[in-house]
């Protein structure tokens, strides 16, 4: 009887993880449903920035959230004119594109930090202990095998577990960054071209 018993309460919470899984990854799905809505007509860089940042930080419950973009042929990146860092970013040198390239090409695509105090030396640990950032997460933001950009989340005054649903939803958010920033790109330099 007691075996019947711890079987069927084995059971229900195996199915009420199960359901529990499908709802976040369900409405991970509307949510980039929504997201890709508001991208899909043509916006300057710093709107797509905005949008990307805005929707990141409350789809991942986060505190901060920035974009890192290429600057001056790709060598180096630096924080995007909008997100919750780039007053940070702007006092560094920034962070060379080799660098990521071959942290991708060694880790993959994300890049958890779980618990950047504890690392001295880790790039941009001055920031992360001015702004009590303890928790990081990255994610490559690709163009096909192209290194557009890196999508970073962290979290402030604690550290956080992020399950693989949540990593899941980062890097759909970064493949969505991805063409818009491209696209974004794009009709700003359209738009220089046609402006008298």
């Amino acid at each position: 009887m007691l075996t019947l018993t711890n079987t069927l309460h084995h059971n229900i919470a195996a199915r009420n993880r199960i359901e529990e899984k499908t709802q976040q990854s369900l409405l991970a799905a509307k949510s980039l449903v929504h997201l890709a809505t508001r991208l899909e007509q043509p916006l300057a860089l710093d709107a797509v920035l905005g949008i990307m940042c805005d929707e990141t930080s409350l789809l991942m419950g986060v505190d901060v959230v920035s974009i890192l973009l290429p600057y001056k042929q790709g060598e180096m990146l630096y924080a995007a004119p909008h997100g919750a860092l780039p007053y940070c970013f702007a006092r560094t040198n920034g962070t060379s594109k080799f660098f990521y390239d071959e942290v991708l090409r060694q880790i993959g695509t994300a890049i958890v930090v779980p618990n950047t105090q504890a690392f001295s030396t880790l790039l941009g640990a001055n920031i992360y202990a001015e702004l009590k950032i303890h928790t990081t997460v990255a994610a490559a933001i690709l163009l096909g095998n192209e290194l557009i950009g890196v999508l970073s989340v962290g979290v402030r005054n604690t550290a956080r577990v992020f399950n693989e649903t949540e990593l899941t939803l980062l890097q759909g958010l970064a493949n969505h960054a991805a063409q818009a920033i491209v696209n974004a790109q794009l009709f700003e330099k359209t738009q220089r071209h046609w402006s008298p």
